[in-house]
């Protein structure tokens, strides 16, 4: 990488120490990591720059646009003394032009439709207000039918972000500073692939990291990482260069050759290495392979869920269509066995040709090793269930509710199916009749199960 430093040996006077200093201006980063979070990103630089001996302001150039200046960390290295930091920004403003100008003379442009004359007059701005005064021929104009044109941007006015800093060095000499700040604008997310076979029993999945850079700044020949886990809001992220030593690494082949990804356990998050370097331009959206898993075994599984109010209403007959899920264990012999980033899920299945149809598509949380994973497909065409109220009783003076229901699942497929009817239930409850045994699942939920056969129904009923 090229490296730009431009020395400047004029003298900046420090009002508040009253002594000179030079300006030494580094235009880019030597080496650039950058750590990708959900919501934002962390940038560590490294600049080599030649530093004299006593005070200089050092000028970073090239940053992101979209800095958040409180988290810049500037990390001293022997023999410097960092006696101030400060975060210059752009763009500038109107006002800023309007208030820099006042007293100046500018030019005021109409532009005439249909002609191409552009009648020009020369004035001076006495006023910056809401319209400007300006002074024309020596009379006071409110406001003007044309286009202010300034002759120049003002010397003091910043062309891009930069960060300056003011230190004071020990001896002359070549150092390595190394500077880490958070900035906005620049995230990622997992997104999965989930291939089934045409009798959905089996299943591959790839998984990417979708990145997006949303701020002007072209990320160029940078190392990067990406941190899977949920950061609390603050914004106070610890930089990579203190933490380092927390690092365990555990490395994943994607198979994939020297497209690898490292996964390494950081503190209570997981980070992805992506080898070699990279860019990332402005406004660019582009994904990274983490990793496959070819042919595993998938369950298909359907489910009825009941209405949550049904003890403390009355209801007639309610027809729903089942909701349709693949779930698979997340451990080496059942699944991926990895940690599954939080992300969107694509589900497409082969049909009868090969071809991979969309099926489904569905989002899951962080998934650590040995869950079971869970994705809701889409709702079932063919099997449908319906809810039955046979009997409602209110005991007012004990505040106690009866009914009865039953519960009919039809499967108009040619294979049997198995569902899981779950109901939902209220306060203080108990089941003292039921026609199909069921499991007391927690607190709130009673579920059943059931197997229909091929082009037919079957029914439960519980009170």
């Amino acid at each position: 990488m090229k490296k730009l430093i431009i020395s400047l040996f004029f003298m900046l006077s420090f009002c508040s120490l009253g002594v000179s200093a030079r300006i030494i201006e580094s235009a880019q980063a030597d080496l650039t990591h950058l750590t990708i979070y959900s919501d934002r990103a962390l940038i560590s630089e490294e600049r080599l720059l030649e530093l004299p001996e006593g005070e200089a302001e050092l000028v970073f150039k090239g940053i992101a646009s979209e800095i958040r200046p409180e988290t810049l960390l500037f990390q001293d290295s022997s023999g410097l003394t960092l006696l101030s930091q400060r975060y210059n920004g752009y763009p500038f403003t109107n006002a800023d032009l309007m208030n820099y100008f006042t007293g100046k003379e500018v030019k005021l442009v109409r532009y005439l439709e249909n002609s191409k004359k552009t009648p020009t007059e020369t004035a001076r701005i006495i006023a910056p207000s809401h319209p400007p005064l300006f002074e024309i021929g020596g009379e006071l104009h409110l406001g003007h039918p044309g286009t202010i044109v300034f002759p120049e941007i003002p010397a003091e006015f910043p062309r891009e972000p930069a960060l300056h800093f003011r230190i004071i060095s020990d001896d002359f000499g070549e150092r390595d500073l190394a500077v880490t700040y958070i900035t906005g604008g620049v995230s990622w997310s997992a997104d999965y692939s989930i291939l089934l076979s045409s009798s959905e029993k089996k299943a591959s999945i790839k998984s990417y990291a979708s990145l997006h850079n949303s701020t002007l700044t072209e990320f160029s020949d940078v190392t990067m990482s990406l941190v899977a886990g949920d950061l609390a809001s603050d914004y106070e992220v610890m930089p990579m260069m203190m933490v380092a030593e927390t690092l365990k690494a555990s490395r994943v082949d994607t198979g994939f050759g020297d497209r690898q990804v490292t996964r390494e356990e950081f503190s209570d998050y997981h980070i992805y290495k992506l080898a070699g370097k990279r860019s990332l331009r402005g406004g660019e959206r582009r994904q990274e392979l983490i990793f496959e898993e070819k042919n595993f075994p998938v369950t298909r599984e359907y489910v009825f869920e009941g209405n949550p109010q049904h003890f403390f209403y009355r209801f007639s007959l309610e027809e729903f269509p089942l909701a349709s899920f693949i779930s698979f264990k997340n451990i080496d012999e059942e699944g991926p066995g990895l940690p599954l980033p939080a992300g969107q899920v694509r589900v497409y299945t082969l049909d009868s040709s090969g071809l991979p149809r969309l099926s489904g598509t569905s989002s899951i949380g962080h998934t650590p090793v040995g869950e079971q994973v869970q994705i809701r497909t889409g709702d079932s065409f063919d099997i449908t269930g319906e809810r039955r109220q046979l009997s409602y009783k209110l005991f007012e003076d004990e505040r106690i509710y009866e009914t009865s229901w039953k519960i009919t699942v039809n499967n108009a497929r040619e294979e049997e199916v198995r569902v899981k009817v779950v109901e939902p239930m209220r306060g203080s409850w108990e089941i003292i009749e039921f026609s199909e045994p069921f499991e007391k699942e927690d607190a709130f939920r009673a579920v059943f199960y059931l197997t229909v056969p091929p082009a037919s129904s079957k029914s439960l009923t519980y009170t």
